[in-house]
């Protein structure tokens, strides 16, 4: 069932477009030459489609976490490239799940080695 705030795009093809992803689900739908862009502000799905030459453009809310998952890579040393990838290893894990839906992405980690001090 699809939740009421998605679009149903079914079967589309597309090519040569920027998509703004946010609100859509779709599903058997092929994208060619596309730029598929997610600015963070509302759910997207997707479900048994094609991509053919397609790039991944942020905006937003989404932009703001890729840079700021960038920072926690570059700035914490070798802790921080390590967070970032645990986050991935758990996004890799969690797309295994049967069911994924609203998934808690992150368990807290210990970070007090890396909290600010009052100077």
């Amino acid at each position: 069932m699809i939740p009421e705030n998605l679009i149903l795009n079914s079967n589309n093809i597309y090519e040569g477009l920027r998509i703004r992803l946010d609100g859509n689900r779709y599903e058997h739908c092929t994208f060619t030459n596309c730029i598929l862009e997610f600015a963070g502000t509302g759910p997207v799905e997707f479900s048994y489609n094609h991509l053919i030459n397609c790039r991944w453009a942020f905006a937003g809310p989404a932009e703001k976490t890729i840079h700021f998952l960038i920072s926690i890579y570059k700035g914490l040393g070798p802790e921080g490239a390590q967070m970032v990838e645990g986050l991935f290893e758990q996004i890799r894990q969690l797309a295994k799940a049967p069911n994924v839906q609203n998934a808690p992405l992150a368990k807290e980690q210990d970070t007090t080695a890396h909290k600010a001090e009052p100077v």
